[in-house]
């Protein structure tokens, strides 16, 4: 079996690696892909436009997976085509992302993330303003691709898969509200 485990915002793969190993112990192939602007793939500052590096690192993220499962696929490497995904805060949301557009996906779980990624968008902005930082006013506009991977509207979608939601409840980044 494989799991794509995705890290958190501003982490790197190397900080899975326990959570890798011990999937791995269990006998699971286990992938740690080092986010768009993260790790090794770093390519510069973050931009000052709140949140435009996070959500361009998740879409990354999201184009990136049938990538990832192709190659897999390719080398014969997924045993029973048994394919899981998990993640941490950023990896999180992306995880919930994933399961509204990928049913090859058996399993799944979202730690310290969010299935409800439009909202999440509505608090960055209103907390910026409230610190009078700059927000271009079509910003909703271009995150709008974000709607069609909100598993909160569509949860449905999970199709019966299991999927695990660990969250704390004194966040601060992403409220235990948006759960």
């Amino acid at each position: 079996p494989l799991i794509v485990y995705y890290h958190g915002w501003q982490s790197a793969k190397e900080l899975s690696l326990t959570q890798a190993r011990k999937l791995a112990h269990e006998g699971f192939r286990v992938i740690l892909p080092d986010a768009m602007n993260h790790g090794e793939r770093k390519t510069g500052p973050i931009s000052t436009i709140p949140s435009i590096t996070f959500w361009s690192s998740i879409q990354y993220n999201l184009i990136e997976f049938p990538v990832i499962i192709h190659h897999f696929h390719k080398l014969g490497l997924i045993k029973e085509n048994w394919i899981g995904v998990g993640g941490v805060s950023m990896g999180g949301i992306t995880t919930s992302a994933l399961m509204t557009q990928h049913p090859e996906i058996q399993a799944a779980a979202c730690l310290m993330g969010t299935p409800y990624p439009a909202r999440y968008i509505q608090r960055v902005i209103q907390r910026a303003k409230e610190f009078a930082i700059f927000v271009p006013k079509d910003l909703p506009l271009l995150l709008s691709w974000v709607h069609q991977y909100d598993l909160s509207q569509t949860p449905e979608r999970l199709q019966e898969r299991p999927m695990l939601f660990w969250h704390g409840t004194e966040d601060e980044k992403i409220p235990y509200e948006d759960m």
